[in-house]
């Protein structure tokens, strides 16, 4: 799975936690955002997505970004937290 991040990034970093926690692998793509790289045609074709066409993916997305600063790290509780909300979706 393919991450375009950038080191400090709080949510790219809570993307990586939650990676290593589960045993994913990811391929790590930085992005120098204050070099504009987020701007070419080329990262705008690879980032063109419109939620709006994807109500779950929409909804699941609202409730993570609303409830991960709620986590410092990822503990257990936080992993069932978030578990429990991917399975809601999957219904």
């Amino acid at each position: 799975m393919d991450l375009y991040h950038m080191d400090s990034s709080p949510p790219c970093r809570a993307v990586r936690m939650v990676a290593r926690h589960l045993n994913l692998s990811l391929n790590l793509i930085p992005v120098n955002v204050m070099g504009g790289e987020h701007m070419t045609p080329q990262f705008r074709k690879c980032a063109d997505y419109d939620l709006a066409r994807f109500p779950a993916v929409k909804e699941y997305y609202d409730r993570m970004k609303s409830t991960l600063p709620y986590f410092t790290e990822i503990n257990e509780l936080g992993m069932k937290q978030m578990k429990g909300m991917r399975n809601q979706n999957s219904k």
